[in-house]
């Protein structure tokens, strides 16, 4: 067996689909409003995709997921799947895929409490809640030469990281994935009153598998801020600093 390629985006090209968002605080609109694409957005270049995170436009902090959840979260860069009209083909199971962002952290800062790393998320049709899992072993951040493991960074600053290929394995292992649950306001039954539920599957590869099903697969690369006191209080410290991409690909091992 081996892997086979069903999508390649090669942003070097100039043929690129524009599924390929950041998320920032977007000039007064609604906070997390995707503010530019590869097609279209104040910080493309001729040759790769950036998000560039400042003080002066910080993050906006996704509270869903606050304790007991992983903690406060932000989009740095997120691609979509077909059945949520993005240019990643329909996945049937994501069991044992691998996905491949070529990245470049250049003067990249992450607060003690940050770690970047892969994230899934995907609607979970035996519960009705919306399931989404970070990657705990081998994470972005660990391969951008923030070192540690488990998302626990060793270094909080890369001054310039080169063109690193950082590859993320779909195993359906429960020791490499950790379930992001949800803050208090964001459990229990979806109803037609609060449909946006989150929660876990019993383990990864229940998840994993039930993607046949799912609706709304999405994927990308996430700033996760541990939980701290009080928990429903946004992180004072920012990231700061770029990310560049310059290829994504999507292997199936068959």
């Amino acid at each position: 067996m081996s892997y086979t390629n069903e999508y390649t985006e090669d942003f070097t090209t100039g043929n690129q689909n524009g599924n390929y968002f950041y998320y920032l605080v977007n000039g007064g609109g609604d906070p997390g409003t995707p503010c530019g694409s590869v097609n279209a957005g104040p910080n493309q270049d001729d040759k790769y995709i950036k998000s560039v995170f400042t003080t002066a436009n910080p993050l906006f902090f996704d509270p869903n997921h606050y304790y007991p959840g992983s903690g406060w979260l932000n989009l740095a860069m997120v691609v979509y799947f077909a059945d949520s009209g993005g240019p990643l083909p329909f996945v049937s199971d994501i069991t044992n895929y691998r996905m491949t962002w070529r990245l470049r952290a250049k003067n990249l800062y992450l607060p003690p409490r940050a770690r970047m790393v892969q994230w899934i998320q995907g609607h979970y049709p035996p519960s009705g809640v919306n399931v989404n899992y970070e990657r705990v072993v081998g994470t972005i951040g660990e391969q951008l030469g923030f070192g540690g493991s488990a998302g626990r960074n060793v270094v909080t600053g890369v001054a310039d990281s080169g063109w690193v290929d950082c590859t993320t394995h779909f195993r359906p292992l429960d020791s490499e994935w950790r379930c992001m649950g949800a803050n208090p306001t964001r459990v229990g039954v979806p109803s037609s009153g609060n449909s946006t539920i989150y929660g876990c599957a019993p383990t990864v590869s229940d998840f994993f598998g039930s993607t046949k099903s799912a609706t709304k697969i999405d994927t990308g690369i996430f700033f996760i801020f541990g939980n701290a006191e009080p928990y429903d209080t946004a992180p004072s410290e920012a990231v700061t600093g770029e990310l560049w991409c310059s290829n994504v690909t999507l292997d199936r091992w068959s």
